[in-house]
This record gives C-alpha cells, structure tokens and sequence, in this order.
C-alpha cells in the first residue's frame, strides 16, 4: 500500500537524469607520459584559457604528481594479474601456491650432510654436545663454510687412531699393530684411511687380540690399507649455523618477522623434501610451521613461512582468528640455521677448522676434526622457471579421485597390509547419495574372490581417502558373486575313456572360470562355453542340460543364450563339491570307453 501512495498517479514519472559523459581514454596509456598527455588533452578541452604550463605552475605539478601516481598503480594491477597465473608469475611465493594448486611442491633444497671424525687426547672419553660446529678455512673473498653434528658425540682417545697392520685376503678383517682397546666392541663404525682411499666399515664381532673381524668383506680394490690407520669417534653433522633472534609482540594481526641470517637451512626427508630448522617460542610456547591457516583456530600456535627470490625468509603469525597472535610485550625467540644447498658440496678433509671445547678433565683434549669424504649432496631449492615447466605435468599422475574411474583406477594400484600387497582382481565404483552426503561405493574382487577383512577394508579405504574431494566420502565393500548352476552332456569318441574326457572337461571349466576371468557386470556367453569345451580331444558334442544362476528363483537361460548379470555382479562358478554355493557346473558323459 504504501508503494501505491508513493506515486502520483496524476502526472508521469519524472525522466531521470543522463549520465554524465565518460571520459574516453585509451586503457593501453598506463605509463607516466600517456597519462600526463591524456590529462593534459583533457585540460585543454575542458580549460582552453589555462595556458600556463610551465614547471613552477602548481597546476602543472599536480598533474604530474597524478601521472605518477596511476603510472604506480598501473604497475601494482598489472603485477597483480600477472601473479595470478603459472606461467607469469615472477615471485616464488606465487609460483609455490599456483604450483600447489595441482598438488606440486616447490624443492625448498637441502642441506650438505656427511660425516666427521673426531680425535681426542685424555685419560678418559667426553662428550661434545649436538651442534658443534666445524668450519672450512675462510678463502680470500669467500665465506667459510660451517658444519654443526645432528646428536651428541662419545670421543674415545683409544678410537681416535689405530695403525693397521695388515688386512685378510678375502677382505673380512683387519691385523692391528698392538692390541685392540676396551672401546672398540662389535656394531663399531670406522673409517680406514690411507691417503687418499678411504672406506667405510663396521666391526662384525668383539676382537680378538689385534684381529678385527668386519661385518661386511672389503671389496678386491679396497684391501690396500696395511700401514694405514682406523678411526672410530664418527658423528654425522650438516651444513649450516645456529642463530638466536628475539622479538616482542605486537599484540596486531599477521606480526612478521624477517629472518636475520639466510638461506634457511632445511634438512633433507626425501628427494624433493625437506623440513626446516627454524624453531619459534612465543612467551615459553612452542609454535608450529603450517603450509596456511585455513585449518587454524584462533588460540593455535601457528605460524607460516614466506620466501622471497632472494632466498629471504619472513615469518608470519596468524591473525587472532586463524592462528595465534602473539600478545603486545610477549618475548619471542628464533632460533635457526642458515646454510644451504651447492654451497656446503665442500671436498674431504676440508672441514677443520673448529674451536676448542671446554672439557671436564685437564688432560682431555679435542686434537682434530676433518671429514673423510667429500661432501656432495646439497641441493638448492628449485629454480622457478624448472617449477613452471615441471608443475604442469604433475596432472599427468593420478593425484585427485573425481570420477568413478579414478577410484576403480587408484584401487587397482593395490595396498599393503602386513607387509603383502594386495592387488584386487577389479574394482567397481558408483556414486550413491547417502543422506547428505555423497558417497563413493567402491566394489572390490580380490584374488581368488577371498574375503574382504576389516584391515583390508581399512586400508583401502584410508588410500582412497587421500585423493577424494572435499565433501565427498569413501566406502569399501566386497564384490557381489552371481553363482552359476551348469549341467553339460558329453558325447565321448568311441575309442576315448569317458573318465579321461570327463576329467579334462572339468579342468577347463575351472581354468575358464578363473578368479579375474570375468569383471563387474560382464555376462556368460553360452557360446563362449562351448568354444572352449567343443576343441577338447574326445569331445564329440557338447549338449547344454541346464544353463541359469544357482537358486530355484532363477530361470534356465539356454534359450536366451546367455546368462545377464547386475552391474555389480561377478560371475562365478568354483565347480567346488564341498562349497555349491559359489557355482556348481554338473558334467555327465554318454559313449567312449569304459574304464
């Protein structure tokens, strides 16, 4: 009503307004000069008495300071819309979330690992702790190179270096120069080094005297070490160096803070793997690295990584509503390392330079520290442009379950439980609307049609779960068996024993009706049977008694000429006296011999 009263119905309704007249201008002028000759044009029209456009007249320098202005945020829309494709993209941050878009992780690289030596003096062993850190000598113009060990290290004197005497023909021990110390006890590493051959080894039994039995035989080629020496004390260390950083709360959303030192070191958990050593306290609570906060609550401790070309490293606290912000005034600690990739590929003895631990006793004494081996597995995160060629062909693999294909295709792979892989025979899937909830119903045939247990249920189900889409769940079931029920009357050649064509029909019965022979859905062929029976010796004829589906609610098909079964069936027929129920194929014979 009140819609009514508000027009008056004894006059038109009023025309309203044209719209002022856009200014045209070309999209493509989005530098400084187009736009300072756009508006200029535009001010000539507009204001044909301005003509001063000399550079002290403030008109003039507010035009300019415009041109500047949109040249800039031309710049930033343009950058932007560029970001946002695989095969723009300049940052590594952008092409690190394009590429996992389609499930392709960048190779953050990894960090030079080997191992060290270490040799001491005393009366008695000492420890030195985790993180002790060894150097290259710092070349002219270059940096050193620094290593630090992953666990703490037992220094033994005795194992720091035993002279070799001789070593067995067949390569299976090693003859000391005196007799072998207390220390050196089976399962003991040992490096024999005699100037430039170096070997790796481990002592299989305890000495006896100065015979050292070894685990493994030498090869033929390194036998050579009798005047060399064995050291034991090795610990595994890898490149980078330790940090501390520290910083206050904000107590604002999204708190970053640049890393001091870079590159970040990472230690290598695969081949393009990797995890990082940065480790992040906030007023004495630990907090832990995510990929985004999407999954974050407000009262999480989280925080995520961005990475700049230049290898710089940001951190990034959540917002308060995904991920925890650290409050105003609270203490924050960053400790790290920096050191990675083709830098610490550094050749062997290089690594010496360390300096002197404080050791309990007077008489102990770190004496030397080197790496035996050169150093030559570091890698260096991956360059973009190999991450926009390579990203694109991870679609290649199957990575996502979308259809019903791919969960038959990613079921056929197989799964391991107890150490077996089970492949199944066929797979069959289908999606069904279970309540609100689209589920996929997978089929499976498993070798010999066994039965599907719990744990394999489980475990197909979990490698299924792991390509499903979001909102879509997994279910596993066994296949559906369509048992049959065949009678068949043999004609026997006269000079045959009915008993041998009897017993020969019979095993291609079981070999035509061989777990994986027939899949979901597909039917028996009464000609197909006969082909297969007709071609044996001593066969004369083949006649059909009874062809149907076990169970008297079933007709007999021969007329038909084949026997149909559900999308979800699988035919079967064990021929099995003592299990029926899995199909029955009943043979009699008439002529040939007896006996």
């Amino acid at each position: 009503m009140a819609d009514c009263l508000a027009v008056d119905w004894g006059r038109a309704a009023p025309s309203p307004e044209p719209p002022a007249p856009v200014w045209p201008r070309e999209l493509m002028a989005a530098d400084y000069d187009s736009l300072l000759r756009l508006m200029l044009d535009r001010l000539a029209a507009r204001m044909p008495g301005w003509q001063r456009l000399n550079e002290a007249d403030l008109g003039l320098a507010l035009l300019e300071l415009f041109a500047y202005a949109g040249d800039q945020a031309a710049y930033l829309i343009d950058r932007v819309a560029l970001e946002g494709y695989l095969r723009t993209a300049s940052q590594r941050e952008s092409v690190a979330k394009l590429a996992r878009l389609i499930d392709y992780a960048l190779d953050p690289g990894a960090a030079a690992e080997t191992l060290l030596v270490l040799q001491g003096d005393g009366s008695a062993p000492f420890v030195l702790p985790r993180g002790f850190a060894v150097a290259t000598d710092a070349a002219e113009g270059e940096a050193a190179v620094v290593f630090e060990t992953a666990a703490d290290a037992i220094v033994d004197p005795q194992l720091s270096a035993l002279a070799i005497a001789a070593v067995a023909a067949d390569g299976t021990s090693l003859t000391l120069n005196a007799a072998a110390p207390a220390a050196l006890q089976a399962g003991q590493e040992l490096v024999l080094i005699k100037g430039r051959l170096r070997v790796q080894a481990r002592v299989g039994a305890a000495p006896a005297g100065a015979l050292v039995p070894l685990s493994a035989p030498l090869a033929a080629a390194e036998r050579d070490f009798a005047g060399g020496t064995a050291c034991g004390n090795l610990v595994a260390a890898s490149h980078g160096e330790t940090h501390t950083q520290r910083a206050e709360g904000k107590g604002a959303p999204e708190q970053q803070i640049e890393l001091d030192f870079v590159p970040l070191t990472q230690i290598a958990t695969g081949q393009r793997s990797a995890r990082s050593t940065l480790e992040v306290r906030v007023a004495g609570l630990d907090f832990t690295e995510v990929e985004n906060f999407l999954a974050s609550s407000p009262t999480d401790p989280h925080y995520r990584l961005r990475r700049a070309n230049d290898g710089g490293v940001t951190l990034v606290f959540g917002d308060g509503r995904q991920g925890r912000a650290p409050a105003l005034g609270q203490d924050i600690e960053l400790r790290y390392r920096s050191g990675l990739g083709s830098v610490g590929r550094v050749g062997a003895d290089r690594l010496r330079v360390f300096k002197a631990p404080a050791l309990p006793l007077a008489d102990q004494k770190l004496t030397a520290v080197f790496n035996p081996f050169a150093v030559a597995n570091g890698r260096d995160p991956e360059p973009l442009a190999q991450a926009r060629q390579q990203a694109p062909y991870q679609l290649v693999r199957q990575n996502r379950a979308v259809t019903a294909a791919d969960y038959e295709a990613l079921a056929r792979r197989g799964v391991a439980v107890a150490g077996t892989t089970v492949i199944p025979l066929a797979a069959k899937a289908r999606l069904r609307q279970l309540g609100a909830v689209p589920t996929m119903i997978v089929s499976l045939d498993l070798p010999d049609h066994a039965p599907l247990t719990a744990p394999l249920r489980a475990a197909f189900a979990a490698e299924l779960r792991r390509y499903k889409l979001a909102g879509v769940e997994v279910q596993v079931e066994a296949a559906r068996y369509a048992p049959l029920h065949l009678g068949l009357k043999i004609e026997v050649a006269p000079e045959v024993f009915a008993r041998d064509v009897v017993a020969a029909v019979a095993a291609r019965i079981a070999e035509f009706f061989a777990a994986g022979r027939f899949n979901f859905g597909a039917p028996l062929y009464l000609s197909d049977l006969i082909a297969v029976l007709a071609p044996l010796a001593g066969v004369r004829a083949v006649a059909v008694t009874r062809f149907k589906r076990l169970g008297d609610r079933y007709p007999d098909c021969e007329a038909a000429g084949l026997i149909a079964v559900g999308a979800l069936e699988i035919i079967r027929c064990d021929n099995d006296p003592l299990a029926t129920h899995n199909g029955i194929a009943l043979v009699r014979s008439c002529g040939g011999r007896d006996g």
